[in-house]
C-alpha cells in the first residue's frame, strides 16, 4: 500500500492562506491530456488547483500546487482525499483525473463558485455527477487536445438501479457494452465529484462515501443539480487491452454521438439536469 503525504508546504496554516472557494484536486497518473484538462479546469475558476501525482510539469504553474505522489495503487486516490478533507474541513472540493473534463448545466458561463453556493445554500453536501466515456476511432495521443478532433460518447444505453435514500448504482458508456474487459472497479459511473468536506464522512474504498448523504442523487423533496465528468480513462484502457483488437469494428455503434463540449448537449439528451438551478 502506497503512502500518500501532504508536504510541509501544504500545511495546515499554509492551507487557511488559500484563496477562499473551490478547490479543485487534479490526479496526474501521466501527463496524457493533461495541459488540456488543465486548461478546462482554470476556465471554471477554482480557488487553487492541487495537482497529485506526477505533477512535475505543473510545477511553477499559477495557481497549481504540485504534489509528488504515487497513484499505482488504485487506493492512492482515497487516502489522498481523506488526507484533504481532513485538512480542509467545511471548504468544497471538486476532483477529477487528468484526461476528464467536468460539466455542470451552464459551466461555459457559471463557475464552480456559483454552483456550489447555490448547493450550500440548498443545504446539499455534493454534486452528484456521472463519468461518461469519450471515444474515438482514431484515439488522440497523450500529447493532444482532444477538444481539437471529434470526440463521442455514448446517448444512451445507461441503466441504474435504485438503493435506499435516493441513491443509484449507476452503469453505462463503455463498461457496459465491453463489461467483459473491465475490472469490477471500473463498472460503476456515478461519483461525488463536488462536495462539501467533512472530517464526519470518509471515503472508502474505489472513492465512495461511508455517508448515505453524499450518495444522494437527489433531495427528498425536489431534483438536484447533477454533472458529467467527460473522460477518455477508459477507452484509454479498452484500447491497450488484448482483447480489444477482435472487438473493435463495435467501438462505435447507433448510440454513438459526436460530442460538442458543451452542457447544452448534456441537458437536452437528459445526462445532466439543473434541478432547481436556472
Amino acid at each position: 500500500m502506497t503512502e500518500i503525504t501532504l508536504p510541509e508546504y501544504l500545511s495546515s496554516d499554509a492551507c487557511a492562506r488559500l484563496p477562499a472557494g473551490v478547490l479543485t484536486v487534479l490526479f496526474c497518473e501521466d501527463e496524457a491530456h493533461l495541459g488540456a484538462t488543465l486548461a478546462h479546469a482554470r476556465a471554471q475558476a477554482p480557488a487553487h488547483i492541487l495537482a497529485i501525482g506526477r505533477a512535475a510539469s505543473l510545477a511553477g504553474e499559477a495557481g497549481v500546487t504540485a504534489i509528488a505522489a504515487d497513484l499505482a495503487d488504485r487506493f492512492a486516490r482515497d487516502r489522498a482525499l481523506n488526507l484533504l478533507i481532513d485538512r480542509f474541513e467545511g471548504r468544497w472540493l471538486h476532483w477529477l483525473n487528468n484526461g476528464e473534463f467536468f460539466f455542470f448545466p451552464w459551466s461555459e458561463t457559471r463557475t464552480l463558485g456559483d454552483i456550489a453556493g447555490f448547493l450550500q445554500n440548498e443545504r446539499r453536501r455534493l454534486l452528484y455527477a456521472y463519468t461518461l466515456d469519450l471515444y474515438a476511432p482514431d484515439l488522440p495521443d497523450g500529447g493532444a487536445d482532444p477538444r481539437a478532433g471529434r470526440m463521442w460518447f455514448d446517448r444512451d444505453a445507461y441503466c441504474g438501479f435504485p438503493k435506499q435514500d435516493h441513491q443509484l448504482t449507476v452503469y453505462g458508456g463503455l463498461g457496459w457494452r465491453f463489461e467483459e474487459l473491465f475490472a469490477p472497479h471500473w463498472l460503476e459511473i456515478g461519483r461525488a465529484n463536488l462536495f462539501r468536506a467533512s472530517r464526519s464522512a470518509r471515503i472508502g474504498r474505489d472513492l465512495i462515501f461511508d455517508d448515505p448523504a453524499y450518495r444522494t442523487v437527489s433531495a427528498p423533496w425536489h431534483h438536484s443539480p447533477t454533472g458529467a465528468v467527460m473522460s477518455l480513462r477508459r477507452a484509454r484502457h479498452l484500447i491497450s487491452h488484448p482483447g480489444f483488437i477482435a472487438l473493435q469494428d463495435k467501438l462505435m455503434w447507433e448510440g454513438s454521438v459526436p460530442f460538442d463540449w458543451r452542457s447544452a448537449q448534456l441537458l437536452d439528451l437528459g445526462m445532466i439536469e439543473p434541478g432547481q438551478w436556472f
